[in-house]
């Protein structure tokens, strides 16, 4: 008997596993315009009849072009065979899309459910057959539908463009079951459906729907609807309604429920180190296995619960399998659940590449259908199950696999080549340096570089990194940037003299920008990009528009111009349809009630009945009022004009009421209807573009109104920028430099430092030949590799040893057969 705490854990999960609300698509449908197929007049059991029991397939028909488009809402009445008509017992079904949207929502549908079959092995594509039509109580008046009966379905097509089939899926047909809760639970009502076995009628399943309505305004009605339906949660809640009892006896599942069970805590799982006491011959193991693998596949053997975790490709489904093969061997069976049929299927393939298939009964996807399942058993049941004796010539290997490391510790302790140096030597070499970055460089014959001269390539680096550490702080050393190795005199004085023309001229720019960017409110650019994007804003406010200075600080234009542009946008359509219409129209057209004659004339059509309604005539009068003299625009022209009228009056009414905001954002410039559209884009394009350049203060609003004559200033910024740059050139080529500095104030800082330190110059170059010296003494190939990498002059000596380890373990591994079977 169940405990009260556990019989609540069941509760709630199951209260997390049904939704019978309104958010249920099973008792709330709702047509989904991109993943819906309606399907109209067309008869349930032959349609049912010839998917399943025939195995015919469907094409699709896309609503007529032309004449009443079919409508769905019948009521279902079993209809005789002689009562059939043509579209019933064809191999079409009726749709009420048109062709385009046919085909979007067909696509969309074949996608998802090939998607949700191939990742999770579940059908969810469904032919709706029948609807049912019902209200929450008594007084609501929203009416809801639920389908009734969901057919598997697949769709497929020959080649990509081509028109898609219906057919039916190899899973069995179900009767909605959340709604048969839903009925039962808030309606108190169960339809008899046929029992097992009396073969699938849709007649009788929608019939015995009809005959269990609770209120009159219920309905069953006959359409059918393809779209993506998914119950298998409700499923899960049927099971623990149905089995509660005995799925509460399972040890597992009593104790996530909070049942007091016997723990395993007392209990140790097994080591590594255990698996030794284990007979060879008594392992059952079907695939490889490393010592953390096996202790888990031996956990489990003894009854252990656990989780086994790990990332992609550490061995997870190879252990499942060889916890399967283990169970099988034992005489147990083994139940494999998992969201993802992937992860089934990769388990499943590698227990038939073992042989051990026949044992697997495979119920998901496809493979559940009742038919399936029973074939499946008769196969494996009429299989011989004579097997081949156990070859235990295998087990034997565990001895000489014990022998093959004992060959590797005697290889790793033993020296390699001419230098004294043991592959233990070079292990302890990396596990001491193992923080820093390994680094793959060339170095001749490793092994026989001697302990000696092994430790003078060691002192050389540390020299380097000694005379790195001699320029202080290299990240901020005056002349970091030069990459000379000697300074003739001359290049000194050339190098003096260009750094105090570099920090004159950009103490001049950063005045010149301190004034300009001061009279506009602006911050004062710090970079020289900063500094061409500024003379970029004062050349394009040498071509304001001269707005006012309110609508160019107005909010509405905060960020862009996307407000401003929509009303530019609405008088260019009033202009452009007014300019349309008076070609043939007068202006008395918009006196007329033109939203009335529009729908009317729609109603109309063009086709000959319109001539056979009065309305029709009695309008025509009236339009005839309002068109030029010899003017007598087509059927299907009155009607766009007539649509494009009422659009155009609405525009117009939108601008009368948006006139204020316009004149705030437009000043002068917005003149109601009246205003040249052209004009207040270019304006807003010249404000978009103003925004994009710099944010907007009140002096650089009034800059643009009246701009001043920005030539000069703009012309002396060039000027000057033109002349930083320039030194910056000439510095770059003296200094032999890649890199030099852009922002201002260091362009002003950084010569003075320079200056005031011009012994700086020599000391970078100083180190600058000690590295071109380290190159010369074998150490290039480690020192370009190191500075490709971009690490710190600070961590060569480690990486030098981490890296010349690595290079004579690989010399060793290629000459040492037991040392290449093993890595670090």
């Amino acid at each position: 008997m169940a405990s009260d705490r556990a019989n609540s854990r069941l509760e709630y999960w199951k209260s997390k596993l049904i939704d019978l609300s309104l958010r249920n698509k099973l008792v709330n449908y709702r047509v989904s315009r991109a993943s819906t197929a309606p399907v109209v007049d067309e008869v349930p059991r032959v349609v049912v009849e010839r998917l399943l029991a025939e195995e015919r397939s469907f094409g699709f028909l896309p609503k007529p072009e032309e004449g009443p488009a079919p409508e769905g809402g019948e009521e279902f009445a079993p209809m005789a065979e002689e009562d059939l008509k043509a579209n019933h017992v064809d191999s079409m079904l009726q749709t009420t899309l048109t062709q385009t949207e046919l085909d979007k929502v067909l696509y969309n549908l074949y996608l998802k459910s090939r998607t949700s079959f191939q990742e999770q092995g579940i059908v969810t594509l469904f032919l709706a057959v029948g609807m049912l039509r019902w209200f929450e109580d008594q007084t609501s008046q929203e009416e809801r539908v639920a389908p009734i009966l969901l057919l598997p379905a697949v769709l497929t097509r020959k080649g990509v463009g081509r028109p898609f089939t219906l057919s039916a899926a190899p899973a069995e047909p179900e009767v909605n079951p959340s709604l048969l809760r839903k009925l039962k639970v808030d309606f108190g009502v169960e339809p008899k459906l046929p029992a097992d076995g009396e073969g699938l009628d849709p007649d009788r399943v929608l019939e015995a729907f009809r005959a269990v309505l609770p209120e009159p305004r219920w309905r069953v009605l006959t359409d059918m609807h393809l779209g993506l339906f998914s119950f298998s949660k409700y499923l899960m809640y049927r099971d623990l309604e149905d089995q509660a009892d005995t799925l509460l006896r399972n040890r597992t599942i009593a104790r996530l429920a909070g049942e007091p069970i016997d723990s395993d805590q007392d209990r140790l799982p097994p080591s590594p180190e255990d698996l030794t006491r284990r007979p060879p011959t008594e392992v059952h193991q079907i695939l490889d296995a490393d010592s953390s693998q096996q202790a888990a596949v031996e956990a489990v053997l003894q009854g252990f619960d656990l989780v086994l975790q790990g990332p992609p490709g550490t061995g997870k489904s190879q252990t499942i399998a060889n916890v399967i093969a283990e169970s099988l061997a034992n005489g147990k069976t083994v139940l494999f659940v998992s969201e993802k049929m992937a992860a089934l299927e990769v388990v499943k393939k590698r227990l038939d590449h073992a042989g051990l298939g026949d044992y697997v009964l495979e119920l998901h996807s496809r493979h559940a259908v009742k038919r399936e399942v029973v074939a499946e058993l008769a196969r494996c049941l009429r299989r011989d199950r004579t097997g081949a004796p156990k070859d235990t010539g295998e087990l034997d290997r565990l001895i000489e696999a014990r022998e093959e490391l004992d060959r590797y510790v005697a290889a790793v302790h033993e020296p390699f080549g001419t230098g004294g140096l043991t592959p233990f030597d070079a292990f302890g070499a990396i596990a001491a340096n193992e923080p820093t970055a390994d680094l793959l460089f060339e170095f001749e014959n490793p092994e026989d570089v001697s302990r000696d001269d092994r430790a003078h390539l060691t002192r050389m680096v540390d020299d380097l990194e000694a005379a790195r550490r001699g320029l202080g702080d290299a990240a901020e050393h005056p002349f970091r940037f030069s990459r000379l190795t000697s300074v003739p005199r001359v290049v000194e004085l050339e190098v003096a003299k260009l750094l105090r023309s570099l920090s004159e001229n950009a103490r001049s720019l950063q005045l010149g920008l301190e004034s300009s960017a001061g009279a506009l409110g602006l911050s004062v650019p710090k970079t020289l990009d900063e500094t061409r994007a500024h003379l970029d804003l004062l050349t394009h406010l040498t071509r304001s528009p001269g707005p006012d200075p309110a609508w160019v600080e107005n909010g509405h234009w905060a960020g862009s111009s996307t407000e401003g542009r929509a009303l530019t946008e609405k008088l260019r359509k009033l202009a452009e349809g007014r300019r349309h219409l008076l070609d043939t129209w007068t202006e008395g057209l918009f006196d007329l009630a033109i939203d009335d004659l529009a729908a009317r004339r729609y109603r109309h059509g063009t086709g000959f009945l319109r001539y056979l309604r009065p309305s029709w005539w009695k309008d025509r009068q009236v339009l005839a009022t309002a068109l030029r003299p010899g003017a007598e625009p087509a059927p299907q022209a009155l009607i766009d004009d007539l649509a494009l009228a009422v659009r155009v009056r609405d525009l117009g009414l939108e601008i009368d009421e948006n006139s204020d905001r316009g004149k705030e954002m437009f000043g002068r410039f917005f003149k109601g209807r009246q205003s040249d559209w052209e004009d207040l884009d270019a304006v807003a394009a010249w404000v978009a573009g103003l925004r994009k350049l710099s944010k907007v203060t009140p002096e650089l609003a009034a800059a643009a109104r009246q701009p001043r004559d920005f030539d000069d200033p703009l012309s002396g910024g060039n000027e000057i920028l033109g002349k930083v740059t320039r030194d910056l050139e000439a510095l770059r080529a003296q200094l032999r430099a890649t890199e030099l500095p852009t922002a201002i104030e260091e362009l002003i800082s950084w010569p003075l430092a320079a200056l005031d330190h011009p012994e700086g110059i020599y000391d970078q170059a100083a180190w600058r030949r000690a590295l071109e010296a380290a190159k010369e003494k074998g150490l290039a190939p480690f020192i370009d590799a190191a500075r490709e990498a971009g690490l710190s002059p600070n961590n060569w000596p480690a990486v030098w040893e981490k890296g010349f380890a690595m290079l004579y373990l690989d010399r060793a591994r290629a000459e040492r057969a037991p040392l290449g079977n093993f890595h670090r």
